[in-house]
């Protein structure tokens, strides 16, 4: 963070960028958070999927918490046997409700 805060960019962001986010939401630094959201929401895959959610969740991250819920609910029948889903109930409870209201509409 402190590169980021002397240079404004960060050297292999990829590698670090939860860690990155976490301290940006302790410190509200917007900016980069919003940076490590943009860039972890372009690596979304179904094995990391569930871990971001977690995180985005925990550092109210909220772009990237729209992001993995609806990855999840586009690409359910892939990651629906994931472990790491089994570990955020209520996440799994708001994801639900987001699938009820949109075969609702």
């Amino acid at each position: 963070m402190i590169e980021y805060l002397y240079t404004g960019s960060i050297k292999d962001f990829k590698a670090v960028a939860i860690e990155v986010l976490g301290l940006a939401d302790a410190y509200c630094i917007e900016n980069l958070k919003a940076l490590c959201e943009n860039s972890l929401i372009h690596n979304v895959d179904n094995d990391n999927v569930a871990g971001y959610l977690m995180d985005a969740h925990w550092f109210q991250a909220h772009d990237l918490k729209k992001f993995c819920m609806d990855y999840i609910i586009k690409n359910f029948n892939e990651v629906n046997g994931l472990d790491a889903l089994e570990n955020i109930p209520s996440l799994l409870l708001e994801i639900t409700k987001s699938i009820a209201s949109k075969s609702n509409a």
